[in-house]
């Protein structure tokens, strides 16, 4: 009966023994696991932006978080003046810009600055302070303001064409807004055409909208230059799904009081127009199409038939392009 005793517990004490090894080689094995899982790495981003509706998803995207979740560090750089964006790609400052496709094209070299990965959202208001005019009708015969090739003046041709004024309203190219805002108020034209949040400071000093183009028809752009394309195109891919996360949020957050900090602070809207600012129906990025680029090629390769253009297809960039 000893015997078998002393059996029994040598028994029990080998099999305790050979747990605790299958529990070690388990932990081990989960450690060596664990030592090759590496982080995703963060990729950095900067991107110039100017005082305009278009910037807002990127404020939003960096506020809300959904950068950092797609492993994105993103810097916003305020540039006002379109061509100072564009130079900034040009030159590889920048990584990327919110700038109208015109301005883009204007910058007179026969080599993209960068290229369009999708459209953004901004309209374009033609505004007045003629008493006597209330409707794009009334301008028949008068003269409207914009800034020369720029992103207003391809969207005002586009609202006169429509509304069957192409030949009876004369457009009034000008270098700049404040020469295009004393032209104004001089009355050296009846009208002047102008995107927010320019327009808005318009409207809060008295004049008046007469027309505006729809939120998708103002043709600004997310550009990125075509080095961060190629060799960092999956981080770009996150980019644009946090892009689109913060237009969702946008849209189902339409309340401008819910952004004023940003609205003020980095795009230049006035502190008082903002209770009223009814903000656009963002639209989530998309490939541009083809003839959307072809259209303001043709029509800068008209206007300013002294420009330099890339061809046209240099523009457009495939990243967000149905796969075949």
């Amino acid at each position: 009966m000893m015997i078998k005793h002393k059996r029994t517990r040598y028994g029990q004490i080998l099999i305790l023994l050979l747990a605790v090894l299958l529990v070690g080689c388990g932990s081990s094995k989960k450690t060596a696991h664990s030592s090759n899982h590496q982080p995703t790495p963060v990729t950095d981003l900067k991107l110039s932006v100017g005082h305009s509706i278009d910037a807002l998803p990127l404020y939003v995207a960096a506020q809300q978080g959904y950068f950092t979740a797609h492993h994105l560090n993103v810097t916003l750089m305020v540039q006002l003046n379109a061509s100072e964006r564009v130079s900034a790609l040009q030159k590889h400052q920048v990584d990327g810009a919110v700038v109208g496709v015109p301005e883009l094209m204007s910058a007179n070299s026969t080599k993209a600055a960068g290229q369009i990965v999708s459209l953004t959202t901004n309209y374009v208001t033609i505004m007045t302070i003629n008493d006597e005019v209330t409707s794009l009708a009334d301008l028949n015969g008068g003269r409207v303001g914009v800034v020369a090739s720029s992103t207003a003046a391809y969207a005002t041709t586009q609202l006169l064409d429509h509304a069957g004024l192409t030949d009876t309203v004369m457009i009034q190219n000008y270098a700049n807004e404040a020469e295009l805002l004393a032209a104004l108020n001089t009355g050296a034209v009846t009208a002047v055409s102008l995107p927010d949040p320019a327009a808005s400071q318009l409207r809060r000093n008295g004049a008046r909208s007469i027309a505006q183009t729809k939120a998708g028809q103002a043709n600004t752009a997310l550009v990125i230059n075509q080095t961060m394309l190629v060799h960092h195109s999956d981080a770009m891919r996150q980019f644009m799904l946090a892009y689109n996360q913060a237009v969702r949020w946008l849209n189902s957050h339409p309340n401008s009081l819910d952004y004023q900090m940003i609205l003020t602070k980095k795009l230049g809207y006035p502190a008082t127009q903002v209770s009223a600012l009814a903000l656009p129906r963002f639209q989530t990025a998309n490939a541009v199409s083809v003839q959307t680029i072809d259209e303001m090629h043709d029509w800068l390769a008209q206007t300013q038939p002294d420009l330099k253009l890339a061809p046209s297809a240099a523009y457009r960039s495939p990243l967000l392009a149905p796969k075949k």
